[in-house]
């Protein structure tokens, strides 16, 4: 196992894939970095949380396995069921490196993660996870919303399944899909069984980016401000956004719980980029100033009128010809969502998700 400030290995390494990538809500001090020159690695620095996984080269059977549970290929590494998951290999050792959030995967900080009985402990946790969800279980209107907690109920991994989401969204990060598709639509029972058995190789259950809608979902659920909810069978996720970046203010603070669009703040050095990635996610903590979870973007969006998403303190206005506006008062933001969605309610959190073609969720 690899781990500290900064340890170096594997120079020379031959690359399965490989890059940079962060830690704890895309910290730039607190991430583990890969570089690379002329296809080898020539420095990898893995800084807190960032765990290092090492597996003999020549025990290749015990590093397919590994690949095969955590959805990895040796072509292509994804993340996978667990934090982010990258893989490389050299002359002697398969290195799994993965990043680990404070925020929602609490058991994983706690045990470490320092060896591959740790590994599979934690992929049963999480099938644990899922069953106990689907035996506890509470609906709210349509939809059930599913809390994941680990076997032990230390912490959570993000995530929702709701009889209603049934497709396969097949633009997730690094080509893995982030919904699950029919087959798995029965129970949570069937959907265990179908992660534990990897039946699908770009399945991404409950994982980055839906990890951001889990955590939402317990934002509400923790303060009992779910509400409003009507069944859909796509849901939106930040990986939709893709025509516009906005940047803010590095002073930014949390969002306060109990905080609703109708006590909308704005600030007025939002700067907006067409034809680049969003990039950040607000945190929301509580009154005790604990984080329960850095979430992502929230997405109003038809084929009509473009993309409307809430980043931090702003909303943005992403229209089909190009141009982008930050919506900087509450009043802009309900005239341009009734206009948009039939059915509308006047009720917007500050966060809030909607159904690919309009219809809202939350």
């Amino acid at each position: 196992m690899v781990d500290g400030e900064t340890s170096h290995l594997a120079l020379g390494a031959t690359i399965v894939n490989t890059g940079l990538f962060y830690t704890d809500n895309h910290s730039p001090r607190n991430m583990a970095r890969i570089e690379i020159l002329d296809g080898v690695v020539k420095l990898a620095a893995f800084e807190t949380n960032c765990k290092v996984v090492k597996v003999p080269t020549h025990d290749q059977d015990l590093i397919d396995r590994m690949c095969h549970r955590f959805g990895l290929s040796s072509e292509r590494a994804y993340e996978g069921i667990l934090p982010t998951i990258t893989y490389f290999k050299d002359a002697n050792w398969a290195y799994f490196c993965y990043k680990n959030y404070d925020t929602d995967f609490h058991t994983l900080r706690d045990n470490g993660l320092t060896d591959l009985v740790a590994l599979k402990r934690a992929c049963r946790r999480f099938v644990s996870g899922l069953e106990k969800l689907h035996r506890s279980n509470q609906s709210h209107g349509d939809v059930t919303c599913y809390h994941l907690v680990t076997s032990n109920g230390d912490g959570f991994l993000g995530g929702s399944i709701g009889p209603s989401l049934l497709d396969t969204y097949t633009r997730g990060h690094g080509g893995a899909s982030v919904l699950v598709t029919d087959p798995f639509k029965k129970d949570m029972v069937d959907l265990a069984k179908a992660i534990e058995d990897s039946i699908h190789p770009n399945i991404l259950p409950l994982g980055y980016p839906n990890t951001e809608l889990g955590m939402f979902i317990y934002f509400l659920k923790h303060h009992n401000r779910l509400n409003s909810i009507t069944p859909h069978p796509y849901v939106l996720t930040s990986m939709e956004v893709r025509d516009f970046y906005v940047t803010v203010r590095e002073d930014f603070r949390p969002i306060a719980r109990g905080t609703l669009n109708n006590e909308f703040r704005s600030r007025k050095s939002a700067r907006s980029f067409p034809n680049s990635r969003l990039g950040w996610h607000p945190v929301v903590r509580d009154s005790a100033d604990q984080t329960l979870g850095a979430f992502g973007y929230a997405n109003y969006h038809n084929d009509d009128m473009g993309l409307v998403t809430f980043i931090r303190d702003f909303w943005v206005h992403a229209q089909k010809d190009g141009q982008v506006s930050v919506l900087e008062h509450c009043d802009d933001i309900h005239r341009l969502l009734e206009e948009t969605f039939p059915g509308y309610s006047g009720i917007v959190y500050e966060v809030a998700l909607l159904g690919r073609h309009g219809r809202i969720i939350f």
